[in-house]
């Protein structure tokens, strides 16, 4: 049985005006729909919990006069009742007329620190090196080396960090060269946590188009638990990421293949044609799950 995967979410957001104290409102607000929230500064560190925070670096929305940063406890991947809160939080905050613009990120903390450090290096460079269909799947003030936040290392800063990551000499201890807090992946946290940042995709407040972020996320892990490398190396890489960012849709196909329901693969395209088959099977939720995500179909 893989090993559950935990996650933890930040939904930056522009809010309507909610007197001096938004933050207390909505913190206020969900713990009314039976959530466990609190408002808290922007250096609160209790994930046990659902933080609302402040955020200098947010700027309210056209009409709005406010922003808000919600932070979500560690949340896990596959947990009904953990999906449960995302989904009433993410409802609560179309409810009230949220909106994100180009200053909100949506910021993804996911557990790696069960990864060997070759894994670790399989994920790095599955993720880094298929920007090509990444791209299309997050906004373009979030694509290539001058996005603010969320910056691309060069190719050859990653390929050094991946030789000392599959160096033993360094293994793990070298996760740190990955990146930082301005960048795509921000490896900061590993030391203490076992969490890379995944800091690339804008905001949402809909509900699965978080979920599918995180999908996604999970279904590199579990390529690289199998040492399963992803590389830009075929046309049919950006149908396979876009189909894996379903990932409401598709974890169980993963989930199967990593068991060994499904024949392990190790070319691209025979991994493409098991998803192919699929999604077939499926159209109807596939195109509204992709409409959903905002990918063009």
């Amino acid at each position: 049985m893989p090993q559950s995967i935990t996650y933890g979410v930040e939904i930056e957001c522009s809010i309507p005006s909610f007197g001096s104290s938004p933050q207390d409102r909505i913190a206020s607000d969900l713990r009314a729909l039976g959530i466990r929230a609190t408002s808290t500064s922007y250096s609160g560190r209790d994930y046990s919990v659902w933080q609302i925070k402040p955020d200098c670096s947010l700027r309210p929305s056209t009409g709005h006069q406010g922003t808000a940063e919600i932070v979500s406890p560690v949340l896990t991947w596959g947990s009904d009742e953990h999906d449960a809160q995302l989904r009433t939080v993410s409802e609560y905050l179309v409810s009230i007329g949220a909106k994100t613009n180009a200053s909100c990120g949506g910021h993804v903390h996911i557990y790696v620190g069960h990864l060997t450090a070759p894994q670790l290096a399989t994920f790095v460079e599955s993720y880094h090196f298929n920007q090509r269909a990444i791209d299309p799947l997050v906004s373009s003030s979030r694509r290539g080396s001058g996005a603010n936040y969320c910056q691309r290392r060069s190719d050859n800063y990653v390929s050094q960090a991946l030789g000392y990551l599959r160096d033993p000499q360094h293994g793990t201890d070298a996760a740190t060269y990955v990146g930082g807090h301005g960048t795509m992946i921000n490896a900061d946290w590993y030391p203490d946590r076992g969490t890379f940042e995944m800091r690339q995709r804008q905001a949402s407040v809909n509900h699965y188009k978080i979920t599918g972020w995180v999908g996604f996320l999970v279904g590199l892990i579990r390529a690289a638990e199998a040492d399963v490398e992803l590389r830009d190396e075929a046309q049919d890489t950006e149908d396979l990421l876009s189909a894996m960012v379903l990932g409401d849709f598709i974890t169980p196909v993963l989930r199967d293949w990593v068991l060994g329901s499904v024949p392990r693969v190790n070319t691209l395209p025979q991994i493409v044609e098991r998803l192919t088959v699929v999604r077939a099977a499926a159209s109807q939720r596939v195109s509204r799950l992709m409409r959903l995500q905002g990918i063009a179909v």
